[in-house]
């Protein structure tokens, strides 16, 4: 049994109170773009591959903590740059340029682009790129998230792999071939 309130206008003060929690509830949690983007800069902070948030003139407008770890460069070396304009222009690749400003566009994404490169500060490195368009609803222009996995000691550890299976491959074919010479007394 709730108690009843009896003076009206404590009453009414807390029907308006319990109103303004309800509507603060429902309404939408970011409509300050300040909150907004303090929210989308800590998701990108989070995410521990690298990535890059690009304009759609592929301009970086967010830049991940991993991705400067990963790539050794300083905030001033690639914020509001163009991408093509990083590092060495180790992104000047006609594949990527192509799949950036013609595909990613008319399909929204895309998985696992390769790209081998020397990397100045870190070296010959193997890099899968994964891209996803971001489209708003109240104006037509769009964002590009794009990641960056390194791959190349994972690489590594296949090219090992299958060089190992090729040896004992080789190896378990001499031994059907002359098995007097692995101790076998046929």
């Amino acid at each position: 049994m709730k108690p009843r309130i009896k003076n009206k206008r404590i009453r009414e003060a807390c029907r308006i109170k319990v109103r303004r929690v309800r509507e603060r509830s429902t309404r939408e949690p970011f409509t300050d773009i300040e909150d907004a983007r303090a929210l989308a800069q800590a998701i990108v902070d989070t995410v521990r591959e690298p990535l890059l948030v690009l304009d759609g003139d592929l301009r970086v407008l967010a830049v991940s903590r991993s991705y400067y770890l990963t790539f050794r460069v300083d905030r001033q070396d690639v914020l509001g740059r163009p991408l093509y304009a990083l590092g060495d222009g180790q992104w000047q690749i006609p594949a990527l340029r192509t799949l950036l400003e013609k595909i990613i566009p008319e399909r929204a994404a895309m998985d696992a682009f390769e790209v081998e490169h020397e990397f100045p500060g870190i070296g010959r490195r193997i890099m899968l790129l994964n891209a996803r368009a971001v489209f708003y609803a109240d104006h037509a222009h769009t964002t590009l998230l794009l990641a960056f996995e390194d791959v190349t000691e994972r690489r590594a550890i296949e090219r090992e792999k299958e060089e190992l299976l090729r040896q004992t491959e080789e190896l378990l074919r001499q031994k059907d071939v002359n098995p007097v010479a692995f101790g076998s007394a046929g």
